[in-house]
């Protein structure tokens, strides 16, 4: 199988501030290193482009995705270099007219560069995709975005997820500029893309995300997402219980789940619920098996203690506690994909879906009676590996994958 070229180009001209590109470029090559299909792609560089050079190198190089980073200023154009290294502007209308003879090569484009939206905007007349930026960015924001959008790239993922994967990288390392990187996407584009031959889902129409719309509040209400951290310390603390009625909304969540007619627009979406729910669901059916009722709260059964005296104390101890490391890890997990799904609603036009921090846990006491709240997410490379295996595989969550011992 022929290798998918990537051409990075690069224009620093000497009358702009200068720009870290080396690292964004390092960057993308360090993530193709350690990418699970390195050998399908190679990595072509060209430094200093003149607008004479652009034609060359896509002609001789024949590239899939075209990334360039430099300078832009919006409607004037985007700054390539001239003969004496100082900036030239050329406008959206003459990339645009070049990129539509490349119409059916170049699968897409990604300009790193402030403010090179319009750009894209009429690049992505001719260009399946094409990524660009509606305001000024910062130099360490376009390496965190490449990095994100590249590894997706590199493990087989599509354009447009990948896309999602860089906007993710920026969110996780705390940036505040998120929402600056646009994608465009050719509208009649039904072709392959990618790598492979593959056709990419349509976006979510109205009825999808109506459909997206509906589950993730039912999901939200029922879980009490927004109360998270205050239901979820009950089960996280020596003492551990849980809510009946809580309990009860989990069943419904996960028959309602199981039976939804999924568009398959919003896969991540759909992987990242799919998580939730499964881990809540196996927390709480190995939970109702070693628990009793005791003021309308369901408590963990310390089976341990009986019979009086117990000969096998010492066993059971641990195998309790190594159930209680499980239920707590489960917790965790469906904490993970809560998270991955108030991103994803999110950056799907939802900005105000539980709006404020993260979504957190609360575990305790530890040593010197400490409580310790914290945030757990997943790594881009752990919701790659989720996305890979699909939505069937994701919801093959067993307890004793969570723990040693077997207590469930």
């Amino acid at each position: 199988m022929s290798r998918g070229k990537i051409l990075l180009l690069s224009a620093d001209p000497t009358d702009e501030d200068p720009l870290r590109v080396a690292e964004e470029f390092r960057e993308i090559r360090t993530v193709l290193e350690l990418a699970g299909q390195r050998d399908a792609f190679a990595i072509e560089e060209r430094h200093c482009v003149r607008v004479r050079d652009l034609g060359q190198a896509l002609l001789t190089v024949q590239p899939k995705i075209v990334h360039f980073a430099g300078h832009g200023s919006g409607t004037p154009g985007l700054c390539f270099e001239d003969e004496a290294g100082k900036a030239r502007l050329v406008s959206g209308e003459a990339l645009g007219g070049f990129f539509e003879l490349l119409t059916g090569s170049v699968e897409c484009v990604v300009l790193s560069a402030c403010l090179s939206d319009v750009q894209a905007e009429a690049i992505a007349a001719h260009i399946p995709y094409v990524v660009g930026m509606t305001d000024s960015i910062f130099d360490d924001t376009a390496v965190k975005f490449a990095r994100g959008f590249y590894r997706a790239i590199f493990n087989g993922i599509e354009t447009d997820r990948a896309f999602k994967f860089g906007l993710s990288e920026l969110s996780l390392e705390g940036s505040d500029e998120a929402d600056v990187p646009v994608l465009y996407r050719r509208e009649d584009d039904a072709g392959p893309h990618g790598f492979e031959t593959r056709v990419s889902k349509p976006a979510a129409d109205a009825e999808d995300l109506r459909f997206y719309r509906e589950l993730v509040e039912f999901v939200a209400s029922e879980l009490q997402l927004a109360e998270w951290n205050n239901w979820t310390s009950h089960l996280l603390t020596v003492s551990a219980s849980w809510d009946p009625e809580l309990m009860d909304a989990i069943g419904r969540v996960d028959q309602r789940m199981f039976v939804a007619d999924w568009p398959g627009t919003l896969p991540d979406l759909e992987t990242a619920m799919t998580r939730l729910v499964v881990s809540l669901k196996s927390a709480a059916d190995s939970f109702s098996k070693h628990c009793e009722l005791r003021n309308e709260r369901l408590y963990a059964y310390r089976w341990y203690k009986f019979p009086f005296p117990n000969p096998n104390y010492d066993h059971d101890l641990a195998e309790f506690e190594s159930w209680q490391t499980a239920i707590e890890n489960l917790i965790a997990e469906a904490t993970r994909a809560a998270n991955w799904t108030r991103h994803l609603w999110r950056l799907a036009g939802n900005s105000d879906f539980l709006a404020g921090e993260r979504i957190s846990i609360t575990s305790g006491p530890h040593a010197g009676f400490q409580f310790i709240t914290y945030v757990p997410e997943y790594t881009p490379e752990e919701q790659l590996a989720l996305l890979a295996a699909g939505r069937a595989s994701v919801r093959d969550v067993r307890v004793d994958d969570f723990f040693s011992a077997d207590g469930g």
